[in-house]
This record gives structure tokens, sequence and C-alpha cells, in this order.
């Protein structure tokens, strides 16, 4: 997982700059997304699986969208679009915090002026050998094809990057039905008010996170469950790795303690032990009680702006004691 790792440590995503606006035929065709650094072309393909276990309503099986990126044959001239059926989403309430979640940058990929580096539906690489698997979770309100530049280079260099859009806490699910699925911001909002964390909204986290590695464990296994069919069967489902931003992050840290399939996890960013600013409230998103045994990089970033508020800079101090007192009790070979 050597090379994973170093590719992974820049990712890039959008940022809330301005109001969105819908397509605009003046918009003129720009650079784009920097140019992967592996030697391989790069194909995509989207699936909508259904877990008929769970329920996210009283008439619909949970949803995920699974966005793969993977090394191809051959390169096109035709690159796919940065953001499949963006051109063809409505300007209404459920669309809203895509849009803004993208900022200015929404006027280019609504318009299908913003291209990826990556041909739709390509032939997958066959090369004697099968491919190494890294699963992938955004951070929360955050769009998978917001990270497209690190997952784009990860398949050039010969993984298979399988991103997961989870329903209610990404910006939007456009179904193939025509149903759609916004951000649940007002269940987030009143669970997690602007301020200082509290204890529920910290709780109310990690039922949500727990949805998250639910949806993560699904995924793998239906690959498993196509690994004799076309495309599938160049997986190697025995090196599947997770990796992930912010809440993202925290959910593959979880699977490196509760999947049996993942091999090695990468936490960019995330939070794992939730703190308040009272000494005695914590809730830690790693399970105490469940030995970490695989590979494990942790990695986070403070914002100057932020170490210029005590309170914050606290949280940070007590969260890292508390999870470098948990990794010290562990016997994975690695963190």
């Amino acid at each position: 997982m050597r090379a994973a790792v170093i590719a992974l440590i820049g990712f890039t995503c959008a940022t809330p700059l301005a109001q969105a606006q819908h397509q605009d035929a003046s918009v003129k065709l720009v650079e784009g997304l920097p140019s992967p650094t592996g030697t391989f072309p790069i194909g995509r393909r989207h699936f909508e699986w259904s877990d008929p276990a769970r329920k996210s309503s009283a008439t619909r099986s949970r949803v995920v969208i699974v966005s793969v990126f993977y090394p191809s044959v051959k390169r096109s001239v035709s690159h796919a679009v940065y953001l499949q059926g963006a051109r063809k989403l409505p300007i209404n309430e459920k669309t809203a915090f895509l849009r803004d979640s993208f900022g200015a940058a929404w006027r280019l990929i609504a318009a299908d002026k913003l291209r990826s580096h990556t041909t739709a539906n390509a032939p997958i690489l066959q090369m004697g050998k099968k491919l190494p698997v890294l699963l992938f979770s955004p951070g929360l309100g955050m769009a998978s094809a917001a990270y497209s530049v690190q997952l784009e280079d990860l398949a050039s260099h010969g993984y298979v990057v399988v991103a997961i859009d989870h329903p209610y806490d990404s910006p939007l699910l456009a179904l193939s039905d025509g149903t759609l699925i916004p951000f649940d911001k007002k269940t987030w909002s009143e669970h997690q008010p602007p301020g200082p964390p509290t204890l529920d909204g910290i709780k109310f986290g990690l039922l949500r996170q727990a949805d998250w590695v639910t949806d993560s464990s699904f995924v793998i296994q239906e690959l498993r469950s196509r690994s004799t069919t076309s495309f599938f069967d160049a997986l190697d489902l025995t090196h599947v790795g997770a990796f992930g931003h912010s809440f993202g992050g925290i959910v593959a840290a979880n699977l490196c303690q509760t999947d049996s399939m993942i091999q090695a996890c990468m936490n960019e960013d995330g939070e794992l032990f939730g703190r308040t600013l009272k000494p005695d409230q914590a809730a830690p998103s790693l399970d105490p009680a469940l030995p970490l045994k695989k590979p494990v990089l942790i990695f986070t970033l403070v914002e100057p702006e932020m170490k210029r508020i005590p309170e914050y800079m606290q949280l940070r101090k007590a969260s890292r004691d508390d999870l470098e007192k948990f990794l010290n009790t562990q016997t994975s070979s690695s963190y």
C-alpha cells in the first residue's frame, strides 16, 4: 500500500465561493483539473446499488451511488464530464446544497465545460494480474466528484478507486428513476448547531458514521458478488484498502476495526476521539473494545486561524492524547 499512501497525501476539494448558477452557454472551456501523474489512461463507471436489508424510508431500500475510477487501456480524446448528470439537474431547493457546495465552479460544471481526465465506461486494464482496490468516502456534505484530482491520480497508477456517495449526507444523490435525495441539512443543524461541539451532536455523528461503515461493507459485498463477471473480475479483492477525508476518514479508520476485507486504512483529517469542552464528555469514533490490527495512516491539519482559538486547540490536544492512549494499547504493526 506504500504507493497508495504517497499518492493520497494531496487531495483537492471544491469550496463554496459564490451563489451557484445553472447552465450558461456563454461559459468558456477551461483547462480544468490538474493532469494525473501516473502512466495509465483512466476509465470511470457509475453504479446505483440498493441494500435490501436496510430501509432509508418506508418505501425505499437504502441506496448508494458508486463511482469507480480505474486504469484503462486506451487514451481517449473525448473525456467524460466532471459530474455526470449535472447539466440535467433542475434549479430548486433539492439541488441547492450541491450547487452551493461547488460555489463559482458550478457554472462550469452545470454547462459541462469542466472535463475530467476519465473516459466513461472504458475497458478496464487487463495485465495478467488483478488490480488492487481502494474504497473511498468523502467529507460530510461533499460529493465524491470533488475529489476527482486525487481519485484520478490513484487510478493512473494502477489502483481501482471505488468512491461512495452516501444518502442524506452527500450534497445530492440523483437516482436513475429521477428521485433526488438531498443533504439532510435540517437534521444535521438540529443535532450539530453552530458553536462548540456537544455530546449529543457527537453521538449523532457516530450514528451516521455507523451508516457509512455499513454502506462501505455493503459495497464490498456487492463487489464480491460480481467478482466473476466482466469488469469486476479484474479487481483483486484480497488487496483492499480504505481511505477518506474528514467524516469519510473516520469511516475508513472504523473499517480497519470492523471489516476483515480491509487490509489498511487512511484517515485524512478526520477527528477520531470526539470531545466537548467538558473534560468528562467524550465519544470516541474508534471503538475502544475492538482491536485495531491493520496498518493505519492518520494525518491532520490545523489551519493558522484556528490556532488562535484556545478552546479549539484544547479540544485538539485532548483528542490527540486520547488517540495516542488508544493506539498504545493496540497490536497493529504500523500507524
